[in-house]
């Protein structure tokens, strides 16, 4: 288990730069709309800035708390999937509860979705902190990078955010979160079964048709929900404004019109082309890990 998170958060951080330029495309208006000298910046120029203000290291920044939320979150859980199930053992004799579900598979998969929106609400002000960290880049190119930067440390960062709304401050987009979330994994799930069922039964098994069937699948569903992961982060870093869900959606349509929901899409599809990448070398590892114990064991009856 060990080598199989040590191998997704190497593969996470080579991901990472496309993650940071992404979410500077994504939410450079909200900080134009508030200088009217700033022009918008486009991928290309974004890396180029990058590497010119803040070198190679920039491209990783707040990756260390990246690295944190993503081995947090199946382990809480894990946690919290085991608690609910202690839960729904206990109550299994209750009429109230047995009257609302038909069977033990519909209740362990609620169980599995509540455990999954819990860790995601515990963990949001963790997001909230790298989204602030990662998006705390000037777009002015003739500007000092360290003189503009709005948050000097994490500790600086989560003061601010504190001074500026209290706790619910760290939870601004939570809903949207759940709710894009849901919408993923609901038609995720169900359309990548029914394509590679259909390419499997087309071409056989393939890892080359898994492969571009596992990226079409990945950037259609990206492109549905791309504008509700570009509100929800637009959410965040507002501290100007202080925009509700309905006003900034309504901001964005009338005044920068419907290109705004997709800023930085184009770097989204160059990451999502890694995920595939991702999930293949963790299956040849576990693989491989499987393959040694195997041996292992063999040399042992051997001996």
């Amino acid at each position: 288990m060990f080598q199989i998170y040590l191998t997704q958060s190497l593969l996470k951080t080579i991901i990472t730069p496309f993650e940071r330029v992404k979410l500077i495309l994504q939410t450079q208006n909200n900080f134009l709309n508030n200088n009217l000298e700033s022009k918008p910046i486009g991928t290309i120029e974004c890396f180029k800035l990058l590497k010119k203000k803040e070198n190679l290291s920039g491209f990783f920044k707040a990756n260390n708390l990246s690295l944190i939320r993503q081995f947090s979150l199946p382990i809480l859980n894990q946690i919290i999937n085991g608690l609910l199930n202690v839960i729904q053992q206990k109550t299994s004799n209750n009429k109230f509860v047995n009257k609302f579900s038909k069977s033990m598979n519909s209740i362990s998969s609620l169980i599995g979705g509540f455990s999954g929106y819990i860790s995601i609400t515990i963990l949001y002000p963790l997001d909230t902190l790298i989204t602030l960290l990662i998006t705390d880049f000037s777009i002015h190119s003739n500007s000092d990078s360290d003189s503009d930067l709005k948050y000097k440390s994490i500790l600086n960062c989560i003061n601010l955010v504190y001074n500026q709304g209290g706790l619910t401050n760290f939870y601004r987009g939570l809903i949207i979160t759940l709710f894009s979330s849901f919408i993923y994994n609901l038609v995720f799930h169900y359309f990548y079964t029914k394509v590679q069922n259909l390419s499997r039964n087309l071409f056989g098994k393939n890892l080359l048709i898994d492969f571009i069937s596992s990226f079409c699948v990945s950037c259609s569903i990206g492109f549905i929900i791309y504008p509700l992961d570009t509100i929800r982060r637009r959410l965040i870093v507002d501290s100007v404004n202080k925009f509700t869900t309905f006003t900034l959606i309504q901001h964005m349509f009338v005044k920068e019109g419907i290109n705004s929901f997709f800023a930085g899409f184009k770097v989204n599809c160059l990451r999502l082309l890694c995920f595939p990448f991702i999930n293949f070398s963790i299956n040849l590892i576990e693989i491989f890990f499987s393959l040694s114990n195997v041996i292992n064991q063999q040399i042992k009856n051997i001996r």
